[in-house]
């Protein structure tokens, strides 16, 4: 079939305009740090499983991934897609079925002889930092949970079919009994310029009672949580603000702490 012909140089095409940076031709060749079936190293390590955002793949982070792998991380990445055929919505089903390809991907590499199963960090961006807190609580082993930005603290007042949806997935069987005792980061987008198009937030952090950290990200906007619009400034050789750099040094100090005991994150912080 060729029904996805030319989708890629239209994708890139769509990043340059938005970002009103590059062209689809430097950006499709930007050279990334990672490399195709590289023969693993010997020891065991600890493994994170990132949960992308609404309706969005896996690679939408593959630069902070490049840097957990150069901190000693095996990253599993998990699209969200919603169920067959990917019509996706904010219904529970729909952000269930990341939870679940989460739990099959790992399920897929428990033989894996590098990876340390004891050892699970979790990462979710945005509507992955919800089903994220959901896959948190399927595990007894998750050290720690990070939040970018997620839709765990829903916003109501900004659209009434997504506030339906949010209290349908809150009623659920999986949310009502979710309690997690693990170390909780959150990394919040703090906008120059403030909407006021909503009238109250969900309070996640009722369901945690292990120690919890909510920082504001200073000057930062939702998709600054994302890589791709470095990646595309940078190809482009635009100019590049730090929120995300900063936000990944938070990420990989905090995950050093929980799962490699490093007592590295209040430094970096």
């Amino acid at each position: 079939s060729l029904a996805g012909n030319g989708l890629t140089q239209q994708v890139a095409q769509s990043f340059s305009e938005g970002f009103n940076c590059s062209d689809s031709s430097r950006l499709l060749n930007f050279k990334t740090s990672s490399f195709q079936n590289v023969k693993s190293a010997n020891p065991k390590f600890p493994v994170v499983v990132y949960l992308s955002s609404f309706n969005s793949m896996c690679y939408e982070n593959f630069t902070l991934f490049e840097g957990l792998a150069r901190s000693g991380y095996v990253v599993v990445s998990v699209s969200s897609i919603g169920r067959y055929p990917g019509d996706m919505t904010m219904k529970n089903e729909d952000m269930m079925q990341q939870v679940f390809d989460a739990i099959s991907s790992l399920k897929y590499l428990k033989n894996n002889s590098n990876i340390d199963f004891s050892k699970v960090g979790i990462i979710g961006y945005s509507w992955g930092g919800l089903s994220g807190a959901i896959l948190a609580g399927k595990f007894s082993n998750v050290a720690c949970l990070v939040s970018f930005d997620g839709s765990e603290f829903h916003h109501y007042g900004q659209a009434k079919e997504e506030d339906d949806d949010f209290e349908g997935i809150i009623n659920s069987d999986d949310f009502k009994k979710l309690s997690l005792s693990i170390p909780y980061l959150r990394l919040e987008s703090s906008p120059i310029t403030k909407s006021s198009k909503k009238d109250s937030i969900y309070n996640f952090s009722e369901k945690l009672s292990g120690d919890k950290i909510i920082l504001k990200v200073d000057s930062t906007e939702h998709q600054d949580f994302c890589c791709l619009p470095v990646v595309v400034r940078a190809s482009g050789n635009c100019k590049i603000n730090q929120s995300f750099n900063v936000i990944s040094k938070l990420t990989v100090s905090f995950l050093d702490e929980h799962l490699k005991k490093s007592n590295s994150f209040s430094r970096v912080l």
